[in-house]
């Protein structure tokens, strides 16, 4: 099957798997959240392939892996992820949120 949307608009099923993985978890952990929220018409042709390529990603641990960490992104895992880059790369999103401005740095 094809992809009927999007950036990778012609693109088959299994081309968008092995080359852009982390925009097709995005993509489908984003859709999961949408239909357990009960938005958007289970009729709609985008929805329905949306729906069709959510189930043959799921036949993959790997993108089903990744999907789910996905889907914890913006949840309380998210303040104990590291920064990762500059000047407080070594602290969680957590500590540099609730960091308090010096008199040095106002």
């Amino acid at each position: 099957m094809e992809v009927q949307f999007g950036l990778y608009r012609g693109q088959t099923f299994q081309w968008l798997l092995t080359h852009d993985l982390g925009y097709t978890a995005g993509l489908l952990a984003s859709h999961e959240a949408e239909r357990e929220a009960g938005h958007g018409s289970s009729s709609s042709p985008l929805l329905c392939n949306k729906y069709a390529l959510l189930e043959y990603a799921r036949l993959f641990k790997e993108v089903t892996a990744a999907i789910v960490d996905k889907r914890r992104t913006g949840t309380d895992l998210e303040g104990d992820r590291l920064v990762g880059f500059g000047e407080y790369s070594t602290l969680t999103y957590r500590e540099l949120y609730e960091l308090r401005p010096t008199n040095k740095q106002l």
